[in-house]
């Protein structure tokens, strides 16, 4: 059995690959996320730190465009916070 390997940061491309196969992928400190057809309305479930939701913390975006989308992306990121420096590792 292959281990699956845990992300540390949300991409554009898990949000079309939810819309196009319906696999999650698994992001540190996301529980879900879920997003329309035309990634109009993206839901994320976010780890809860002090365990009273078990489904975690649920936030919802709306977006109109590819631009609000990737600030949707960087959001989430931001509020994941699990890479300290954006860019390549050298």
């Amino acid at each position: 059995m292959k281990k699956e390997k845990v992300k540390r940061q949300f991409r554009l491309y898990d949000i079309y690959r939810y819309i196009v196969t319906d696999t999650l992928s698994n992001i540190e400190g996301i529980v879900r996320y879920d997003s329309s057809k035309d990634a109009s309305v993206v839901t994320v479930n976010f780890v809860d730190p002090r365990g009273i939701y078990p489904e975690g913390l649920q936030k919802t975006y709306f977006t109109r465009n590819e631009e609000e989308l990737k600030a949707v992306i960087s959001k989430v990121n931001k509020r994941l916070g699990n890479c300290r420096k954006p860019g390549k590792k050298r």
